[in-house]
């Protein structure tokens, strides 16, 4: 406790010192943070698609809320008859969690079900193995018995 206290005084009786530490400190600090974020948008994060200025979002809407989520027929609807879009692929706003009970314990799935197409409209391709085929994707939930 003594040495803190003496820390203090010390740094009491070279206020200009301190002073310049400190303001020094959190300009090196607040560089960081921006260099850190610069990079992490610019090198780490991958673009949201090949070409993310043409994507757009098709959403509802309603009297009683002004943004929906639009329904499977009517994606399928938009999906066949759409002259305007290259393509529209489907990935709902949620995000669902659930657990696959195994021999060894609990294990905890976070999925997000999208069509079939999706990967292909944001033009991403698989590093390893393939993406899904049209018609390939199992709508029953294995994980329920």
């Amino acid at each position: 406790m003594r040495s803190a206290i003496r820390s203090l005084f010390s740094l009491r009786k070279n206020w200009k010192l301190t002073a310049i530490a400190v303001f020094s400190l959190s300009i090196a600090m607040a560089l960081a943070v921006v260099s850190l974020s610069v990079s992490n948008t610019l090198l780490i994060l991958p673009p949201a698609g090949v070409d993310p200025g043409r994507l757009v979002t098709i959403y509802s809407r309603a009297p009683d809320e002004p943004i929906g989520e639009i329904s499977y027929p009517d994606y399928k609807y938009f999906r066949e008859n759409s002259r305007v879009f290259t393509d529209i692929a489907a990935a709902p706003n949620s995000i669902s969690v659930n657990f696959q009970m195994d021999e060894h314990g609990e294990v905890r799935i976070v999925s997000r079900p999208v069509s079939e197409n999706y990967f292909v409209v944001l033009g991403l391709r698989p590093f390893l193995g393939r993406l899904f085929a049209p018609g390939e994707i199992n709508r029953t939930r294995p994980w329920q018995s």
